[in-house]
């Protein structure tokens, strides 16, 4: 490109540095949380219990084995177990948080801070990736279709279509990799 920056295909392949069309989770020009796309429309299930206003504060562990999760929810700590299975997705930082509390982690860093070393893992809560965004601020040449914002709001509102119903213009340019301290 033209500012020497180049062109990234896939954000989350081989090339992280480059403008790119930014994925989102979209559903009838809507953007959905990971909530509402995956885990709303299963929430009846039997086999899932949801927790809302909610903390994890630890994965319960014996013998090596996650067995299920400590809460926090309204004053109280509560407890779940798992029939099967514990699947840790509590996001960038509080997945890698949740691992290192209850002793999965860099030996030496668990010893350092006085945690039970459980399985010694290098790796868990290092090299974060995040992108860097700005904003690119432009003119369009051409009138406005609307009087005012509230028509494009009410458009968007009502039947998810008009300009502000899609994410915009935007870009991603770079990565940065972080160590967790």
């Amino acid at each position: 490109m033209e500012t020497g920056v180049g062109i990234s295909e896939d954000l989350n392949g081989d090339q992280l540095t480059g403008l790119s069309v930014v994925q989102t989770t979209s559903k009838d020009g809507v953007r959905r949380s990971s909530a509402t796309a995956y885990l709303w429309p299963v929430r009846h299930r039997k086999n899932l219990q949801i927790s809302l206003n909610s903390t994890c504060t630890r994965v319960i562990i014996e013998n090596k084995i996650a067995v299920g999760v400590e809460y926090y929810q309204n004053g109280k700590f509560l407890t779940v177990r798992a029939a099967r299975e514990v699947i840790v997705s509590a996001g960038t930082i509080a997945s890698p948080q949740l691992l290192l509390l209850c002793g999965i982690g860099p030996k030496k860093h668990l010893d350092s801070v006085g945690v039970r070393v459980i399985q010694d893992l290098p790796g868990i809560g290092e090299n974060f990736q995040d992108q860097i965004m700005y904003n690119l601020q432009y003119t369009l040449d051409e009138p406005d279709i609307y009087d005012n914002n509230w028509a494009a709001a009410s458009e968007d509102l009502a039947f998810q279509t008009g300009p502000v119903s899609c994410n915009g213009l935007e870009q991603v340019v770079g990565a940065v990799a972080s160590k967790a301290t």
